[in-house]
């Protein structure tokens, strides 16, 4: 009779030993899971607007004697974060269609120049900038998202322009 009782203990304190490893066990991979997600999922946050489009200039427009767009984008003047993005990415609509293009500092490119010719530079804080960009062919408008340092591309758009033909 005594084995019924030590019995139903053993198996209490063993059912709350797998209780416990279990809870640890979720804490272990659960948690961390969930803080890499949520840290992916607000890392962009900061430079939602950091790009924008500068249309003060007159560029912005796709030139025919070029065949190519000439598009000045504006970095925010936010020093703090301008070591954290690396470029951005242009994304090229028409009805059905579009096209990425990736804008990153001395990569070269066959699809994107400076408009003043040398290498590819990206706009620090209050600058603009205009490319030369050839997507090969026409299009209705386009979309600029940041790049971060750490190759993620954000996306959320920075900013939206409809492209017209240069005057």
């Amino acid at each position: 009779m005594n084995k019924m009782g030590i019995s139903a203990v053993v198996a209490t304190v063993l059912l709350l030993f797998l209780t416990i490893v279990a809870a640890l066990s979720i804490y272990q991979f659960v948690v961390p899971f969930v803080k890499e997600n949520l840290y992916k999922s607000t890392e962009c946050l900061p430079y939602q607007n950091y790009f924008s489009f500068d249309e003060s200039l007159g560029y912005s427009c796709y030139n025919s004697t070029l065949q190519r767009y000439l598009i000045s984008v504006k970095a925010q003047q936010e020093k703090d974060k301008e070591g954290k993005v690396n470029g951005f990415n242009l994304v090229f609509i028409r009805t059905g269609e579009s096209k990425s293009i990736g804008v990153r500092a001395q990569i070269p490119s066959r699809e994107v120049s400076m408009l003043e010719g040398g290498n590819i530079i990206i706009p620090s804080e209050g600058d603009i900038l205009t490319y030369m960009i050839n997507p090969g062919i026409i299009y209705d408008s386009v979309e600029i998202y940041p790049s971060l340092s750490n190759g993620r591309v954000c996306e959320k758009m920075s900013g939206k322009i409809k492209l017209s033909t240069c005057r």
